[in-house]
């Protein structure tokens, strides 16, 4: 007579080994479901060689899954609960990682931790609801410049962006192309205006390209020779916005001026930048004074011109008494601006 059912509790453990079944002499629609457990096995006593190609689907798996190797999915691999990969898990289409009805979206789908394992904090988090934290820094990178990007996009002005230190936000960047920036902003190649100027017909250039603050030592001199002077003052600022240069300087010096040697026109040298070009009037004579046999005198009839990096006094009228060549204290202050573009 055949036997239609024989139940696992009347047989022993290991009273009937694999050897004594033939290869596919039993398959998964002659054992009910969870009729054999996995503690009824031996490691290794069943390979892929003995399960046919889907002869294990989903359904006959618990819920976790531990894997100690590599794990290669041709397809697409969804795990809904848990599972424990010691080494690499490789899809070839797609890797899914679903929250279901019993968890939010903004629970994590995905956590990485380092070298130690799972007991520190984590360093990498991937939400349900599509946001993520890094411990460490995003690479973005790729031999095809189509995709060496990160892209950002929202259908509001808010920010797309935003860095802090500690608990203060520091930086933002919204959608509508606007940015906040609590720090300094560095720009080596300058920045370009291209988007918002009027191009008018000779335009050359759009860009901001240099800005810098400082001081220089300005000196009191002659077109040929040097003299030789006390100063009581000497003081210069100047602040460059592209090849434009504003100027404010103060030169004072004692009496007792020794201009052997010396002639032709006085000059203030020692400015930051030359002269785009020479010759050109920059300043009025401004505050100057000298004193010359004990009168004091305030030239009004001559004014500055441009020469590399020195101004020099244009003497072409003689009055008010105009020498070059005083042995009393004189004064020089000046503010102007002037191109270090030549034309």
């Amino acid at each position: 007579m055949a036997l239609t059912q024989i139940k696992s509790g009347a047989i022993a453990d290991d009273a009937i080994d694999s050897s004594t079944f033939a290869d596919g002499s039993i398959d998964n629609a002659h054992l009910a479901a969870n009729s054999v457990d996995s503690d009824q096995y031996v490691d290794g006593s069943i390979d892929n060689a003995h399960l046919a190609d889907d002869a294990v689907d989903g359904d006959k798996l618990a819920n976790n899954i531990d894997v100690a190797g590599t794990l290669d999915v041709t397809g697409a691999a969804v795990f809904d609960s848990t599972g424990t990969f010691t080494g690499n898990i490789k899809g070839g289409s797609a890797v899914y990682a679903n929250t279901d009805g019993s968890r939010i979206d903004t629970q994590a789908v995905f956590i990485g931790y380092p070298s130690g394992g799972d007991s520190g904090a984590s360093t990498t988090a991937i939400l349900g609801n599509g946001s993520a934290t890094f411990a460490g820094s995003v690479t973005v990178g790729s031999t095809s410049t189509q995709y060496n990007h990160i892209k950002v996009n929202r259908s509001d002005s808010g920010y797309i962006f935003e860095g802090g230190q500690t608990s203060t936000y520091t930086s933002r960047i919204f959608a509508d192309g606007s940015a906040e920036f609590a720090g300094v902003i560095k720009a080596d190649a300058g920045i370009d205006f291209s988007g918002a100027q009027t191009n008018l017909a000779g335009m050359t250039s759009e860009t901001l390209d240099a800005y810098e603050e400082g001081t220089f030592t300005p000196t009191l001199g002659k077109r040929t020779g040097t003299p030789i002077v006390t100063y009581t003052e000497q003081s210069g600022k100047y602040t460059k916005i592209g090849n434009i240069v504003h100027v404010q300087l103060s030169v004072a010096v004692a009496a007792g001026i020794t201009w052997t040697g010396t002639s032709e026109a006085l000059t203030v040298e020692g400015l930051p930048f030359n002269f785009g070009h020479r010759n050109f009037r920059v300043a009025t004579p401004g505050y100057f004074y000298y004193f010359n046999s004990s009168t004091l005198y305030y030239p009004t009839d001559f004014g500055w011109q441009s020469y590399d990096n020195f101004l020099f006094a244009n003497t072409s009228s003689t009055g008010n008494s105009w020498t070059t060549t005083f042995d009393g204290a004189t004064s020089t202050k000046l503010s102007f601006t002037y191109s270090t573009t030549s034309l």
